[in-house]
């Protein structure tokens, strides 16, 4: 299911990112490789976790935080949208903040 709820996250990215930054090989790429840079820094996070604590409430905690952030993508999105836009030129750096 968080797989599911990632792959969905990040197709939902790139469509938040098209109608400012535009959807070039840019943009994918940046998305993809903050997904995956954002996977493996919460794989080792839950693995450090995981190896000091064992109480099944962790990953509700954990699951609760992750939805409070990609509400909080969604809501800020506009924002910092135009700020990125307005700011940085060059579009391979736009799609990479």
């Amino acid at each position: 299911m968080t797989g599911f709820a990632l792959l969905s996250y990040e197709l939902a990215g790139a469509r938040i990112l098209a109608p400012s930054i535009g959807t070039s090989t840019y943009v994918w790429t940046s998305v993809i490789g903050i997904i995956i840079a954002a996977l493996s820094l919460g794989y080792w996070a839950g693995g450090a976790l995981a190896d000091k604590r064992n109480r099944q409430m962790d990953i509700v905690w954990l699951l609760f935080f992750s939805v409070a952030l990609v509400v909080l993508t969604l809501v800020m999105s506009d924002i910092v949208l135009k700020m990125v836009s307005t700011k940085i030129d060059d579009p391979r750096m736009q799609g990479l903040a």
